[in-house]
């Protein structure tokens, strides 16, 4: 359903920033983030001042790649970043194996974030998004790998 309203709003007018950006999300997170990026990258050329939450997408987009390093570039432009975004920054740096830079993310994750979240859950909200089980499973290890949860828990 969400790509039929975005083929229609792009076939409406294909230049249209919003749009573009929301397609670059579903096509990362059905499965195709390559695409997903490059979307977004010509997105942002058209409006090159989109705020820094429309920027998340591409970070993740690269993680769905596997090129952490250009998410971590991404993740650490952000002046004040929210609180889930050091999570995913941790779940970067521990797939390069910088642990000692996940650790500081979780520490300052667990510093920011709100006293009653449960990670656990957000953790599986993020792995849902996904359309492809092993692109869930690639965020869940990250989070693992970066010590944010147990090593049983799974999307």
């Amino acid at each position: 359903l969400a790509m039929r309203h975005s083929d229609r709003a792009l076939a409406l007018n294909p230049n249209f920033v919003n749009a573009m950006v929301s397609r670059g999300f579903l096509e990362a997170y059905t499965g195709k983030p390559a695409l997903g990026a490059d979307i977004l990258v010509k997105a942002f050329a058209l409006d090159p001042h989109r705020p820094d939450y429309d920027y998340e997408l591409l970070a993740e987009s690269y993680y769905l790649m596997r090129d952490y390093e250009r998410a971590v570039e991404i993740y650490a432009r952000w002046r004040n970043p929210p609180p889930h975004m050091y999570a995913q920054l941790a779940a970067c740096h521990a797939q390069l194996g910088h642990l000692d830079e996940a650790r500081a993310a979780v520490e300052t994750f667990h510093e920011k974030r709100p006293k009653d979240s449960d990670f656990d859950f957000y953790a599986a909200a993020h792995a849902r998004l996904c359309l492809r089980p092993e692109d869930a499973e690639h965020w869940m290890d990250g989070y693992r790998k970066a010590g944010l949860l147990r090593k049983t828990s799974s999307a």
